[in-house]
């Protein structure tokens, strides 16, 4: 995994864990609710990867290291099924907040510049 998706993923943790967001609609309250546990369970996840330096440079990935899958293959496939849980947990999760306000006609989408839609 690329240290820059890991930075991204800390960086949408630490705003959505900082910014409280909240809403009277009952819908778009759980659904974000929904979405800021499956990102926190992601991060929480990535942050018990290990970090890989095979050049001795600066740091290019995460992973869950190779060698436990033959010296410890019960720690090895754990961690692999867990990492992978958290991401399809937040990957299924991603857009429900946006799903809940197009539902609710929250969502405004603006069309792009000349495309004769009137809000474009």
């Amino acid at each position: 995994m690329s240290v820059k998706l890991m930075e991204a993923v800390s960086s949408a943790w630490e705003s959505i864990t900082t910014d409280k967001i909240g809403s009277l609609n009952n819908e778009l309250t759980a659904t974000y609710s929904e979405f800021v546990t499956a990102l926190s369970a992601f991060y929480d996840e990535l942050c018990g990867m290990f970090s890989v330096d095979g050049s001795g440079g600066a740091l290019a990935y995460f992973e869950v290291p190779p060698e436990w899958r033959h010296d410890a293959p019960d720690r090895y496939s754990v961690m692999l099924r867990a990492l992978s849980k958290a991401r399809n947990d937040f990957l299924e999760k991603d857009t429900e907040p946006l799903n809940a306000m197009n539902r609710q006609g929250l969502l405004v989408l603006r069309a792009p510049a000349g495309s004769g839609h009137p809000t474009g």
